[in-house]
Order: structure tokens, then sequence, then C-alpha cells
């Protein structure tokens, strides 16, 4: 019988051995242990496909999914498994972008957040209606 690369209770969590899903998911987990042994925690799923992609097999060009996308896949369900923190893995291809809100429009120009009205005519009171832009909506603007 063939030794086990991982104990019964990680075995348990990962899909069959002999499906593709089952032989990324380990080949996956056996790249991020050793990173975590070499201190080279968080690493990038991209970093990991190209680390492995000498090990993948050829496919048809007519195939629709990318390997990339499969490791991707992977990746994700030993996040879910928490069989690798969330941590571990960076993307350093995407940024998170916090929009500021509030519970209504007043409020946002009253706090001072984003292009607002405030100081717009010198210190005067301005326009009784002003528009004002809030991100990823419409202008508030009365003259339509």
């Amino acid at each position: 019988m063939a030794k086990r690369a991982f104990s019964s209770t990680i075995e348990a969590k990962l899909s069959a051995p002999d499906t593709q899903a089952g032989w990324l998911q380990r080949l996956m987990l056996t790249r991020l242990r050793a990173h975590e042994a070499a201190g080279e925690i968080p690493t990038s799923v991209r970093f990991l496909y190209y680390e492995v992609k000498d090990q993948l097999p050829e496919r048809p060009k007519s195939h629709r999914r990318l390997w990339s996308q499969d490791i991707s896949d992977a990746l994700m369900d030993l996040r879910k498994a928490r069989l690798v923190p969330w941590w571990w893995l960076d993307d350093e291809v995407r940024s998170l972008t916090e929009w500021e809100s509030s519970p209504s429009v007043y409020a946002y120009a009253r706090n001072g957040s984003g292009a607002t009205w405030r100081g717009c005519c010198g210190g005067r009171r301005g326009p009784r209606h002003t528009a004002v832009t809030v991100p990823g909506a419409w202008p508030i603007n009365p003259t339509y």
C-alpha cells in the first residue's frame, strides 16, 4: 500500500485522489506547505501556477477551462475546508476599493466626504439646488 502524504483527517476533506480536483488540491497543499516551511507565506495564486506549470498535462485546444482556473478552484477548496488560512494567498493583481458611504446624500455632503458642494461659493451660502456627486450613483441635479 502506498504511503499517504497527508493524515486521514486531511484526506477526508479533499476530493478523491483519482480525480483532477483531488490531484490539484494535493499538489497545491504540498506546494503551500513548502512555502510555509521556507517562510514564503503569503504567496500568490499566479506564482503557484507558474511553479507547477511544467507538471501539468497538455490539454486539447478545445478544452474550455485554463489550468490557472482549476488551480484557483483547488486553492479555494483548500481555503473552504480550512486546510489553508485565507491570508496565505495574496492577490497582488487586484485591489480593494472602499467607498465612503452615508445613510443619505445630505449626510454625505454634510460630512465633507468626496466631491461635495461645501466651499463652492467662497464661504457664502451656496445655491439652493446644488448637484452632489456620489461615487457609484447618478448625479443629483434638479434641472433634469
